[in-house]
């Protein structure tokens, strides 16, 4: 399965408890949600400027499953199933989200 590739760094991975503060914990996960909400906002752009972009409909519905949008997320994978049915990844979301396409 290829990975979905965001259009920010990632954020470096943490083990909590290795060598990270309460508080340094706390700000990565502020981080990451801001980094989530600007990737997703991102993403919107793309596909009002190309809506026929099935790998940014899937980037945006793994978006919203981080995000517990999972409402959003469903619409985005019908999309993308509309756009290619046949795609594995497109299937894969769909069964992760109890979704019969």
């Amino acid at each position: 399965m290829s990975t979905l590739l965001l259009p920010f760094p990632s954020l470096t991975p943490r083990v909590l408890g290795a060598q990270s503060e309460p508080v340094d914990t706390i700000r990565h996960w502020e981080q990451e949600q801001t980094y989530v909400y600007r990737a997703y906002t991102y993403w919107k752009t793309v596909i009002q400027k190309y809506p026929d972009y099935r790998d940014a409909y899937l980037t945006l519905a793994v978006l919203c499953i981080r995000m517990d949008n999972t409402d959003e997320a469903i619409l985005h994978i019908n999309t993308a199933y509309t756009l290619d049915p046949n795609n594995e990844i497109v299937k894969v979301l769909a069964g992760q989200l109890g979704v019969f396409l």
